[in-house]
């Protein structure tokens, strides 16, 4: 029995998510050609949960998972350009400055684009 259950609501993942649901979006719709986008999406997510325990949460996982999901579902037709599209299409999200990323950056005397 648990006497006390916390919740961390840390703001810098809801800043996030919204960055996270664009490309996920912009993911479905370069592969609606193959599937339609709402079941695109949801292949995504379950290649994310998958290898959320080997990769942890974060847009370098999460390109990861729509690469393998857009091999699987593509049956391995996706070609170097769409590939290079989903990279390009992720880097909006690892270019943003989290205030995470901004503390470590002036932690370490970084700037903060160095560190995203």
């Amino acid at each position: 029995m648990f006497d006390l259950i916390a919740f961390d609501a840390d703001d810098t993942l809801w800043h996030n998510e919204t960055l996270f649901q664009a490309t996920a979006r912009e993911f479905a719709a370069l592969l609606a050609r193959h599937h339609p986008p709402e079941w695109i999406q949801e292949r995504l997510f379950a290649t994310e949960l998958k290898n959320l325990r080997h990769f942890g949460y974060g847009i370098k996982g999460y390109t990861l998972s729509m690469i393998e999901t857009s091999v699987e579902l593509t049956e391995g037709r996706v070609t170097g350009a769409e590939i290079q599209t989903i990279r390009v299409g992720a880097m909006p999200c690892c270019r943003r400055p989290s205030p995470c990323s901004t503390a470590c950056a002036r932690r370490s005397g970084l700037s903060p684009a160095s560190t995203v």
